[in-house]
């Protein structure tokens, strides 16, 4: 709505505004901003002088309108201000002035004040081609190149600064190539490239499971935990979201390895995405869709999901059991159709309890009551096969003098000397030494041979 100007003696008006209303308007350098300025008269003012100008303090900075008009008695204008036309930054007034055939001026009051911040946005740099790039060992590395571009400078690629010294293709690793621009207010914008040398190129995308929340399940009270498993040989970066993407949040996973993040989800519906990605950019993504509904009726049971034990033989005999339910729940075990034992809740519903078991096949039952009293069980079968050593049983016997002396005259006569204790080629002990002593002594003591 435009602003109501001073009164005068003459019966010419003059207003002016803002789009959107308002005498003052405030943008950041490179920007551009509208106005609106309007003109009435009767006929016995016309003809009438227009002017519109823009000033920064005394100093005319443009001209937007310089006219004379005898008819109609009405005129209205829209007007852009850009930074073609105020060049720098600062205060500047638009002033709307009109003077009518009886020298009487009118003008906007007050002027239309345009403050001019200083830029402060930095240029984009867009990277072209991949993201990291993979190069193999010894091969040379080839700049994929980049595009710049700045709010008021326009298009600045031909500007950038592109560093890749550190770059080593002889070397298997991870590099960084930086790519710098800088507009003309002396903002900077960069990027960086990651440069990833390997003596082969991985094209095998990681594998995600989620295990919790279950897809498609109507839970009736709030989820508050996420379960996946990112499973790579390269594994380097796992990522989640809880808005289809929009905000990615990354969190340490090993491969292989069961990841758990604390999560709040919301009445209704809810879509849950994990990404991966390996050291080679090969990357990949699983989503699972659930519902809150705290006003439904829990009939549904928990799904129980078995990390371990794994239908297999083990070949140690101490096994940790590790269970996951989606819901929070009471959880037990039966291992051969013994008693249920009660599994301890380290964190977010996962259950453990360790075990050290014999060699044999076994079977284990797990039990999962929820809060409403629903129950699931699910059972796996596995093996133990522990390697046990052997004892060997050694016979000990006495070397007597008469063994020594058949040995000597063997050794005599060119045979070989063996001296034997029970079945084993082992050294006396002190207590067989001690004894033999104590029996040669008394045998030479009374001449015994």
């Amino acid at each position: 709505m435009l602003s109501t100007a001073s009164a005068t003696s003459s019966a010419m008006m003059v207003l002016g505004d803002f789009a959107g209303g308002g005498t003052s308007a405030i943008i950041n350098n490179g920007d551009k901003v509208t106005f609106n300025a309007e003109f009435s008269t009767f006929p016995l003012d016309l003809p009438m002088t227009l002017k519109i100008e823009l000033f920064k303090g005394n100093e005319l900075v443009y001209t937007f309108l310089n006219t004379v008009v005898s008819t109609p008695n009405y005129f209205y204008g829209t007007y852009d201000i850009t930074k073609d036309i105020y060049k720098t930054t600062g205060i500047f007034k638009i002033r709307i002035v009109g003077t009518d055939n009886r020298g009487y001026i009118d003008s906007q009051d007050p002027d239309l004040t345009l403050t001019v911040n200083a830029d402060t946005t930095t240029p984009v740099i867009t990277l072209t081609g991949s993201n990291p790039q993979l190069i193999i060992r010894g091969n040379p590395y080839i700049e994929l190149g980049a595009t710049a571009t700045d709010n008021i400078d326009g298009t600045l690629t031909s500007s950038i600064v592109i560093n890749s010294s550190s770059v080593d293709t002889s070397s298997i690793g991870t590099y960084q190539v930086t790519y710098a621009v800088t507009d003309a207010a002396g903002n900077t914008g960069t990027a960086i490239r990651e440069v990833r040398v390997a003596s082969e190129i991985d094209s095998v995308l990681p594998v995600i499971t989620i295990e919790n929340p279950i897809d498609g399940t109507t839970y009736t009270s709030q989820i508050s935990y996420l379960h996946f498993i990112a499973t790579d040989a390269n594994l380097a970066k796992c990522e989640y979201s809880t808005n289809n993407g929009v905000t990615k949040t990354q969190v340490v996973c090993v491969s292989g390895s069961l990841t758990s993040v604390e999560l709040s989800s919301v009445t209704g519906s809810n879509t849950w995405i994990v990404y991966a990605e390996d050291a080679y950019g090969n990357k990949a993504e699983k989503s699972i869709t659930f519902t809150v509904n705290p006003s439904s009726t829990d009939t549904t049971a928990p799904v129980i999901t078995i990390m371990t034990p794994e239908a297999k033989e083990y070949t140690n005999d101490r096994i940790s059991f590790q269970v996951i339910t989606d819901e929070a729940s009471s959880v037990q075990f039966s291992l051969d159709g013994r008693s249920k034992i009660t599994m301890s809740n380290s964190y977010d519903n996962v259950y453990l309890y360790t075990v050290t078991l014999s060699n044999g096949e076994h079977n284990v039952i797990f039990y999962a009551t929820d809060t409403a009293g629903n129950i699931a069980q699910k059972s796996i079968d596995f093996s133990i096969n522990k390697a046990t050593t052997a004892k060997k049983t050694v016979t000990t016997r006495i070397v007597t003098d008469e063994d020594v002396e058949k040995a000597k005259e063997k050794k005599t006569e060119g045979e070989g000397a063996i001296i034997l204790v029970g079945e084993q080629p082992q050294q006396q002990s002190l207590l067989q030494r001690i004894f033999n002593a104590i029996i040669n002594f008394f045998k030479s003591l009374f001449g015994i041979k």
